[in-house]
């Protein structure tokens, strides 16, 4: 009994790769997520090693946002093309809360960062001296002098 001869499958196509991403769009989300992510974070590791010049720190920090932005853009386009893009762009800046909140969680951070390194014994002694020209030309910094001056 002869198996008949397998004829070789041709290379993946434009239209059978958004047929597997929409079949399987959550995984799809997951793993260009992730292949975004360390593609972008790629220069950074040289650098560190000193293999590649320059200090590339700044694509490190964006290594979060970037690949799960770009999964986002990907699958948008590609399960409902340029109505999905439009939605997705409509649905980014779209704002339904209110200055309080935008105020809180834009000023909520850095503060939590300062009582933080208040709460710990000794560390503001240690911070290094900021004085600002003026006491209105940076008042984080002169808010930060304040609370040194009155933790001594």
């Amino acid at each position: 009994m002869r198996t008949p001869p397998v004829a070789p499958r041709a290379p993946v196509g434009p239209s059978e790769l958004r047929q597997v991403i929409r079949a399987h769009s959550l995984l799809s989300f997951f793993v260009l997520a992730h292949a975004g992510s360390w593609i972008i974070s790629t220069p950074y590791i040289p650098s560190d090693w000193g293999l590649l010049p320059g200090d590339h720190t700044a694509l490190f920090i964006l290594k979060p946002f970037a690949g799960p932005t770009a999964a986002a853009v990907v699958l948008a386009g590609v399960m409902d093309g340029r109505e999905g893009l439009q939605g997705l762009r409509r649905r980014l800046t779209q704002h339904r809360a209110g200055w309080g909140w935008w105020v809180a969680i834009l000023a909520g951070a850095p503060i939590l960062l300062l009582l933080g390194i208040a709460a710990q014994p000794g560390t503001l002694g240690r911070l290094p001296r900021v004085e600002p020209p003026h006491p209105g030309a940076l008042p984080g910094v002169f808010r930060l002098g304040l609370l040194r001056r009155c933790a001594a």
